[in-house]
């Protein structure tokens, strides 16, 4: 499987920074999640194994990042883990009475950098009802009890989406910016070092 993997990498025409950034916002919710557990000493293994598995996945996009590579479909296909990860860990911990009721801005910190606002709610969207037809199916709450779940996911993971969107938007407007000036500034430097070597070619030859 990590053959094929690799084998679907294609070259990067530009640097990836987008996915430096989504690499680091998941380690900085991985050991948040590792930290919370062990604090509140309910650190099971199911939760801890899905961590450690997500932080192998995360190495293997940080090498793919630091050879500029990308897998095809890189961008959806890490929203994608991202959010079954979150899941996946939203139920292990206990839904609702777990931990990681919030863990959805797993899936919300990768849609917000790699589509910025309109992916971060479209996934919060997504996770909600994701999470709330699991609290459903097993909880047994009648009609009457559904009012609580909806209003505590759908608050959450909205508000999230929509901080971590707008802050998506300014962090990849601001480094589209930075490097679109420096290519500009390396272009200028290229054409001003190849109009110094044709002046001294002429020089040269009308010696």
């Amino acid at each position: 499987m990590f053959s094929v993997m690799i084998n679907d990498v294609r070259k990067a025409d530009l640097p990836y920074l987008a996915d430096w950034v989504a690499i680091t916002l998941r380690w900085v919710t991985l050991v948040v999640v590792m930290a919370v557990q062990a604090v509140a000493g309910a650190a099971a293994w199911p939760v801890m194994a899905l961590a450690a598995g997500l932080g192998l996945w995360n190495l293997v996009l940080a090498w793919l990042a630091l050879t500029n590579r990308r897998l095809s479909g890189h961008r959806w296909i890490n929203v994608l883990v991202d959010a079954l990860a979150a899941l996946a860990l939203f139920i292990l911990s206990g839904g609702l009475q777990g931990l990681l009721v919030g863990i959805g801005i797993l899936a919300l910190a990768s849609a917000a950098i790699y589509y910025e606002w309109r992916g971060a709610l479209l996934v919060a969207l997504l996770m909600t009802a994701l999470e709330l037809g699991w609290v459903f199916l097993t909880s047994g709450l009648t009609s009457a009890g559904w009012l609580t779940p909806v209003l505590v996911l759908t608050g959450i993971n909205v508000a999230f989406g929509g901080l971590l969107g707008l802050l998506g938007l300014r962090v990849m407007r601001s480094l589209r910016a930075r490097y679109f000036s420096q290519m500009a500034a390396r272009q200028e430097a290229e054409q001003k070092a190849r109009l110094t070597e044709r002046s001294r070619l002429q020089t040269f030859y009308a010696m």
